[in-house]
Order: C-alpha cells, then structure tokens, then sequence
C-alpha cells in the first residue's frame, strides 16, 4: 500500500469517528434530533487558507455537529476581524499579524485556532522600471499597506536583502489596490501577500518579475472570537469540529475539495492551482503561533513608538475548546 492510499484510508477511518462526536452532547449521549441548532455568526476572507470553512459549509458539516452557521464574507481578514470586534459577526478568520496588531487596543479578542498556514509573501516589480534583480529596488517607489504583513514583509525583504529602508522610497496603497498600483505603474514595485501578488504578476505579465521572501513566509491563519460575546460557547468547540470533518475529508477528496472552493469562493482554476499547495490546512494551536505572535508584537511597538511592555501573548489565546476537541493538536507551551 503506498502513501496515498494509506492516507486515504485512514481518512474513510477518521470521518464516521468525526460525524459520532459531532452527534453527541457534551455528556456523550446523543443529541435529541428536536434539540434546536445553535446559532453562529462567522466572518470570512474567503481565500485558499479559510478553505475548511467553505468545505464544511457545502458537505453540511455544520449542521451535521449541531450548528446553524450563517457566512459572512469580507474583503479582507482585517475586516472581518473589525466585524467581530464590533459585534457583527462572533468568529471571523483574520492572519496572526493582523490578530497581533489588533491585541494592542482590542484586549477581548481571543485566537480560538488556526486553520491552516500560508507559504507565499512577494515582492512584485515592473521590469521597464529597470528592476532585475532585488538590488535594483534601490531608490525605487515600493508600495505597502501600512501596519499589514504587506508592511512586515517588505521590512524582512529588504533586511534580507542588505537593503537599507532608507534607500527605497516605501509608499502607502490601499489594502485593495495592492495589485493595481503596481500594474498602472503609480509604484515600481509592491509588496503583496497571496493573491494580490498572484494578481500583480498576471497583470504584468512578461513586464513583471517577482521574488519570494525567504526570511519570514509562513503566517497563521486564526480563528478569533470576542471573549464573552458569543451566545453559545458551546458553538465554538462544535464548529472546530466540523472543521476537522472537513479538513479528512479535503485529505480524502481534494479535487472535490478544490471544486467547493472554486464554486463558493469564487475563484479561477488557475488560482486554485497556484495556491492549494502553498497553504498547509489543519486544525491546530503550535507553539510556532507564539513565536510568531511575539516578533510581530514587539515590531509593530517598535515601529508606532508604543510604550511599555508587550502583551502577554498567551492570554490571548484560548486553548479550551481546542483542548476538548482533540488535545493533542494543542502544542503550545502552558
């Protein structure tokens, strides 16, 4: 038996374990089949890292573990972030970076889990701006989105680079216009994450070239309540369980998996296949999500010239309803 196939049929194994602890209450009976569903409202960015929900969404996953799960889809994770911090919505998928920004005025804010890690942050540049190679950046207009990971990652480009920030002319773009400012030249060269920067290069075309950032690439894909706001704690651990039902059954069928994802995200065949790979999807806390969590922290204080010491970063996450799902997916350090 080879490794695929050995993965797929421990995935047909996993799944009725999955569907059995999603029909059970917390005392281990079944659940009454008249017992009402609990509502969840949840913010997404829908992307080829927030694709669990999506998957969990279109199989009936939700309702599958008790759920009545309404979607709200937004323009980026900051917005769904601001959503949940508002009230709109109780969970909302948002990128550790941005989650790390937010701790700073938001203290109620809680990551719950991730859902998955993200491999691409580019730098984008126009070749008829005399830009070949990463050197040749020098004295050119870079454009970024403030206090983003757009931000972070041109700061950890040019460092690794030798490139002095003082030797680029860095310019604020607006969060959606990433792709476009470089396109219509109001900037050389940008920095972009994920599908912006799939959508620079595309836009350029032979006019463009582009580089990864080696030096930080990998970023968390988190799950974020408001502490004391959602109606039913109860629907969070039952909603990171549907997720796990989706996340076997994306190992067992990814090319159904891919089909959901096109379909209700919306997106070309050619995004899909672009991505897919770049981005590990699994349900978890890591202990690599702290690391990460206190760099950016202690960036962006240094950055806005913010006093005083950092958050303590594990106070805002909360292990308990991973921890009743399936502990061993929680390696933070306690």
């Amino acid at each position: 038996m080879n490794n695929n196939t050995w993965k797929t049929t421990c995935v047909f194994l996993l799944m009725p374990i999955l569907s059995h602890v999603c029909f059970s209450d917390r005392s281990g009976a079944e659940s009454k089949p008249e017992t009402p569903p609990l509502k969840l409202k949840v913010g997404v960015y829908p992307t080829t890292y927030t694709r669990l929900i999506a998957v969990a969404d279109a199989k009936g996953f939700f309702g599958a573990c008790g759920l009545d799960v309404k979607i709200r889809k937004y323009p980026s994770g900051t917005s769904a972030l601001e959503a949940v911090i508002r009230g709109e919505v109780e969970i909302a998928t948002v990128v550790d970076f941005r989650f790390a920004w937010r701790m700073l005025a938001a203290p109620r804010i809680r990551a719950v889990a991730s859902t998955g890690e993200v491999f691409e942050s580019r730098i984008v540049a126009r070749r008829d701006r005399g830009i070949r190679l990463p050197a040749d950046l020098k004295g050119k207009r870079i454009g970024f989105v403030p206090n983003t990971i757009s931000e972070y990652a041109l700061h950890a480009f040019l460092l690794e680079n030798g490139i002095d920030l003082r030797e680029v002319h860095p310019m604020p773009v607006r969060l959606l216009e990433q792709s476009e400012a470089v396109v219509d030249g109001r900037v050389d060269a940008v920095s972009a994450f994920v599908t912006f920067a799939f959508n620079a290069v595309d836009g350029l075309g032979v006019n463009g070239v582009a580089w990864d950032s080696r030096f930080h690439t990998v970023y968390n894909a988190l799950l974020v309540v408001k502490e004391g706001m959602v109606a039913s704690p109860e629907a969070i651990p039952l909603f990171l369980k549907a997720l796990l039902m989706a996340e076997a059954f994306s190992l067992a069928f990814p090319e159904e998996a891919k089909r959901i994802v096109m379909e209700d995200w919306e997106f070309s065949r050619t995004v899909i296949d672009q991505f897919w790979d770049k981005t590990r999807v699994t349900v978890s806390l890591n202990q690599s999500l702290v690391v990460s969590l206190n760099l950016y922290v202690k960036w962006l204080m240094q950055k806005n010239q913010i006093k005083g010491d950092p958050p303590d970063v594990l106070s805002f996450i909360d292990t308990n309803p991973l921890d009743r799902i399936d502990p061993l997916r929680v390696t933070i350090f306690r």
